[in-house]
């Protein structure tokens, strides 16, 4: 009999708690997931050139590269215009360019907004602004002068005059680490 009313006793126990745990109810809510996704701009610039015998007896040839000048004379003015554009989908950046070549035998009227940063190396500044943003075109000269002192080809010929372009955000850098990167960069790659 103690058994039996041990039985019962802890089915009715049982009963119990399930009936009881059937009546509570909690207030319950959830929410939808939320996926954060996170991109890295980027800074995107492009160099392109034109150039013209500017009514002179030169040649002007495209190449791979840029172009040809030949039957060039002492004092002629060739036109020679490469320009960097920053792309439409570029964050805003500090443009620069190295230019080699630029000398007293073949000068190139290098425009005002560039400042020289090192040797051979210039930053974009516009008025107080150094900051570039999307879609903005920058020439970096216009032509180039074949000195008067010129009197005959030297051997080997003379040294072209090249022109690399490079870009570096604008956001979170102070201009003189972002110089320092650009220095870096044209360094780097010659």
């Amino acid at each position: 009999m103690k058994k039996s009313l041990i039985t019962m006793l802890v089915a009715l126990v049982l009963v119990a708690a399930v009936g009881v745990g059937a009546t509570l109810a909690y207030l319950t809510d959830s929410t939808d997931v939320k996926i954060n996704t996170f991109k890295v701009g980027d800074v995107d610039i492009d160099l392109t050139e034109t150039a013209d015998a500017n009514g002179t007896a030169a040649t002007v040839t495209a190449t791979e590269d840029g172009f040809k000048f030949e039957n060039l004379q002492p004092g002629d003015v060739v036109g020679k215009i490469p320009v960097v554009t920053v792309a439409s989908d570029s964050n805003d950046c500090y443009v620069y360019v190295k230019v080699t070549g630029d000398n007293d035998t073949l000068k190139t009227n290098m425009s005002s907004d560039w400042v020289k940063v090192a040797d051979n190396i210039f930053r974009y500044k516009s008025g107080d602004d150094a900051v570039c943003t999307k879609n903005q075109a920058l020439t970096v000269f216009t032509t180039v002068t074949v000195s008067t002192g010129v009197e005959e080809q030297p051997e080997g010929g003379f040294d072209p005059i090249t022109v690399k372009a490079c870009a570096v955000q604008a956001a979170n850098i102070a201009i003189a680490d972002a110089d320092a990167q650009a220095i870096g960069i044209f360094n780097n790659n010659n």
